[in-house]
């Protein structure tokens, strides 16, 4: 899991002054199967903290079955028609 700011930090730390909001995004790609989890802390000038806990379970395998499905010949970052089954 990782942690993304929109504006970059100075030495690990985002300062804030009063009234200002900051939002942060968490992805989740996982490399292998398990679970998997993550903190993160917030500490304020007065040391108050207030911690964030994520967890996922990863599971990175992908089964195709390409028999179902005929997509033609399709070039390189082209996109093949929808197909259903």
């Amino acid at each position: 899991m990782r942690v993304f700011l929109p504006r970059p930090i100075s030495g690990g730390v985002l300062t804030l002054t009063a009234g200002e909001t900051c939002q942060f995004y968490v992805t989740f790609t996982p490399t292998a199967v398990g679970d998997r989890s993550a903190t993160a802390t917030i500490t304020a000038s007065d040391s108050t903290q207030v911690t964030f806990q994520f967890s996922g379970s990863g599971d990175p395998t992908i089964s195709l079955n390409l028999t179902d499905n005929n997509f033609g010949e399709v070039t390189l970052g082209d996109v093949s028609a929808a197909q259903s089954r």
